[in-house]
């Protein structure tokens, strides 16, 4: 299945080149007759919107199956990739900078999860202020999960 998600990362970056959409992730679940590609798109302008995804999923299934990567029977989904998931991608992090935040990452002193206000990111490291004000610099290199709280 791998190879799957592999093979269809390539064949969409083409249908994403030029604009500012970038893949997030890509998931395959089940397998056999009936695969379920899931796909997650971010925006580095901004958001997903579902005339994007619907033109993308559009584009790439007619790719698909041009390639004879799938049979007629599976189930493609493309969608942004929704607050639930962490942050995958150096881009996401540029912009979500201010954002309310929960980062894990291995420290000298083990695997530590610090809660804040992501305050900075320079693409070596990422800045999240404590709810004291205390600011904590981590190296995007030793980050293992980071999520943005959503502001209400």
């Amino acid at each position: 299945m791998e190879n799957l998600a592999e093979k269809t990362e390539e064949l969409l970056q083409p249908i994403l080149a030029g604009g500012s959409l970038f893949v997030v992730d890509i998931e395959i679940k089940g397998s056999g007759n009936r695969p379920v590609i899931n796909i997650y798109l971010d925006n580095e302008k901004g958001g997903v919107d579902v005339d994007e995804c619907a033109k993308i999923s559009n584009e790439l299934s007619v790719v698909l199956e041009a390639h004879e990567l799938v049979g007629e029977n599976y189930v493609l989904n493309v969608s942004s990739p929704g607050l639930d998931r962490p942050l995958k991608d150096i881009r996401q992090f540029r912009k979500n900078v201010g954002r309310k935040v929960s980062v894990s990452y291995n420290s000298d002193e083990g695997p530590k999860t610090i809660p804040g206000t992501f305050t900075n990111f320079n693409d070596e490291v990422l800045t999240v202020e404590k709810e004291n004000g205390e600011p904590v610099e981590i190296s995007y290199s030793t980050v293992t999960h980071a999520k943005v709280f959503p502001a209400w």
